[in-house]
């Protein structure tokens, strides 16, 4: 946890606390309910007590909230969590929940002060955890009040998805890519965006559409031959680069990007370094060749 900033939801967790400061974390929270009252104050620990609003515009890199199945406005706050956690940030969920059946729904166990509420392991999965990533990381205690056992999940933000499909021309990156679009997935083809800066009138000199249209001149337009002069400038590479970035429908789940010009591994390298920094995943899809043996 070092140099992160941590959150802990109640106080339950306050052990945590002083780990992440041993660990030396730019910043730890300790969150109670004001109910509760006051918490003791540790060294390096900032305590508050209400709700998540009094940590205003703060977000976080790790977020821990123990017996989650005890808050009856869990969506909630699972919603308000996901506006606090930081683009590659954690969520360490402790809840107790039904792992057992598909139903999608909260089991009512007890009845009386005993009576508890959890939810099913597909109710978290498909909607009370649906815009984040999980995963299972072990098993948690059983609590003297709990019925049901409980299951520490790592949660994550969801990533969008880009599949960059590259290959030499005639290869069937485009009926791969025609493929794609006929399941109503977004879509962008480099030919399409080199065709449009060839036909762009006035381009200032040196500006990505004049190098094109200087290099095609009156002659056939071979994107291959465009995608080697850009890849081998280095400014021209950063600038086409920004233009698929603002291109790609960054905001989509997932997207296909397609063309000659991605196989070039300069441009592909720093083309995924830009859209890892808008939290989206690269997936690169290659033609594989047959060997005889």
């Amino acid at each position: 946890m070092k140099d992160r900033h941590v959150l802990v939801l109640g106080s339950d967790y306050a052990f945590v606390c002083h780990e992440a400061v041993h660990q030396r974390a730019a910043r730890v929270v300790l969150l109670t309910e004001a109910k509760n009252g006051a918490s003791p104050e540790m060294e390096g620990v900032e305590t508050l007590s209400g709700d998540l609003t009094v940590l205003e515009d703060a977000t976080f890199d790790v977020v821990f909230f123990p017996q989650a199945h005890e808050r009856k406005d869990l969506g909630e706050v699972l919603t308000r969590l996901k506006a606090l956690l930081r683009p590659k940030g954690v969520l360490v969920l402790e809840v107790a929940c039904n792992t057992t059946g598909a139903a999608i729904q909260w089991a009512v166990i007890g009845d009386g002060p005993s009576r508890r509420r959890y939810p099913s392991a597909r109710l978290l999965e498909m909607v009370l955890l649906k815009d984040f990533a999980i995963r299972r990381v072990g098993q948690g205690v059983l609590r003297n009040d709990d019925n049901v056992a409980q299951t520490i999940f790592h949660c994550s933000l969801l990533q969008g998805t880009a599949l960059l499909i590259s290959g030499r021309s005639g290869r069937g990156k485009s009926n791969l890519l025609r493929l794609f679009k006929s399941e109503d997935l977004p879509t962008v083809s480099t030919d399409t965006i080199l065709w449009q800066l060839y036909m762009t009138e006035g381009a200032p000199e040196r500006s990505l559409s004049a190098r094109i249209q200087a290099e095609i001149g009156d002659g056939p337009t071979f994107w291959g031959r465009v995608g080697q002069m850009i890849v081998a400038d280095p400014e021209l590479t950063e600038a086409f680069c920004h233009l698929l970035l603002e291109t790609c429908p960054l905001e989509a789940r997932a997207f296909v990007l397609e063309g000659e010009i991605l196989r070039h591994e300069v441009l592909a390298q720093r083309l995924t370094a830009l859209l890892d920094a808008h939290n989206v995943r690269v997936w690169a899809v290659t033609p594989r060749a047959v060997h005889s043996a």
